[in-house]
Parts: structure tokens; C-alpha cells; sequence
């Protein structure tokens, strides 16, 4: 991460200022500090309107603790990318196995199917998809995200965001995705 400290900014707002023709017609006092203040973002769980924070949601583990804290309306979008492969059909499934945060439809007759074989993580919800849960995994109410997703958290929920790969076996699994989330305040 680069570090930009407070007299490399200052010099550079002056610069600008001077570019742009904003003199006041006296010559300015003012001298840059030799002190290396660096500037970075707030290293705090909650992100500002603009911060955006990168996960990597592995498809060989339930669920992925995103470090941050969301609050009650609370406005959130989650994207994603990548492709995970579900083990459980063998080789001879090749690239059929392969999917991407969107995973494989519930209303499909191989989803809802592998659903009442053995117990997903989040039933109901696409198979081998990107999924969230507020709170706990073991006790929030699990959520799709997919590809993208805008979403308000509900006004009786807030707790750590944990995003997750919705399967049954965990062991058989390989590749995962990459979420980028922007989290604001509404």
C-alpha cells in the first residue's frame, strides 16, 4: 500500500492551487513538515461510503469471516468473481462441475435434487452459489449474493458479515471466489 505523507500532500495541494491560478496575491508562509504522517485508510471493521474491501471466499470452507461489522439499514453491495468446482460427481464431470458465484439455480432438477440428498449449508438457496449470513453462521438467516448484490440490511439485524460457498461437503471442493464489498451508512 503506498503511504503518502502530510508534506508530499501539502506541496502537492499548493501545486494544484497555484496551477489553477488561486493566488491570493501575497506570498504564502506556509512550510510543508519533514515529518512522515502517513495517510492510509481507517484500519476500523466499519468501511465509509467509499472504502471498498477485498475477500477471498474459498468454495473448501463454509464460511468466510469478512472482518466487517454491519448495523441495522446499513446499505452494503457485494460483487464477485471466480469460479469454484463442487467434487461430489467425480471426474467425469469435467467442467460440468464448474461454477461461478451464481452457482447452480435451486429451481434446477440437479439443485433441488442434491438438496434432498444431503444438507446444504443454506437450503433453499442456489447450489454452489455466494452466499451471507449476518450474525453467526450457526444462527443468521443465510442470504443469496451471487455475482452482485445491493442489499439494506433488515432493521433487526446486525453482527460481523460472513460470506459463504453453499454446499454440503467441503472436502471435495476447489477454487472460490473473489469479493469486492462497498458498505455505507443510508
Amino acid at each position: 500500500m503506498k503511504t503518502l505523507t502530510v508534506a508530499t500532500f501539502m506541496s502537492a495541494i499548493l501545486a494544484a492551487a497555484a496551477l489553477a491560478g488561486c493566488s491570493s496575491g501575497s506570498q504564502s508562509t506556509f512550510r510543508p513538515s519533514t515529518e512522515s504522517a502517513a495517510i492510509s485508510p481507517d484500519s476500523s471493521a466499519q468501511l465509509d461510503p467509499f472504502e471498498k474491501l477485498k475477500v477471498y471466499v474459498p468454495a473448501t470452507s463454509p464460511y468466510t469471516d469478512t472482518g466487517i461489522a454491519v448495523t441495522a439499514n446499513q446499505h452494503i453491495r457485494i460483487r464477485a468473481l471466480g469460479y469454484a468446482s463442487h467434487g461430489g460427481c467425480g471426474p467425469s464431470c469435467g467442467h460440468k462441475s464448474l461454477r461461478g458465484p451464481n452457482g447452480l439455480s435451486f429451481d434446477s432438477p440437479r439443485c433441488s435434487q442434491a438438496q434432498q440428498r444431503s444438507t446444504f449449508i443454506a437450503p433453499g438457496l442456489a447450489c454452489f452459489a455466494l452466499i451471507a449470513v449476518i450474525g453467526s453462521p450457526s444462527t443468521g438467516t443465510p442470504f443469496f449474493v451471487g455475482k452482485l448484490l445491493e442489499y439494506e440490511v433488515p432493521a433487526s439485524v446486525s453482527g460481523e458479515l460472513y460470506l459463504g460457498y453453499n454446499d454440503s461437503d467441503f472436502s471435495n471442493n476447489s477454487g472460490g471466489f473473489h469479493a469486492r464489498i462497498r458498505s455505507a451508512s443510508l
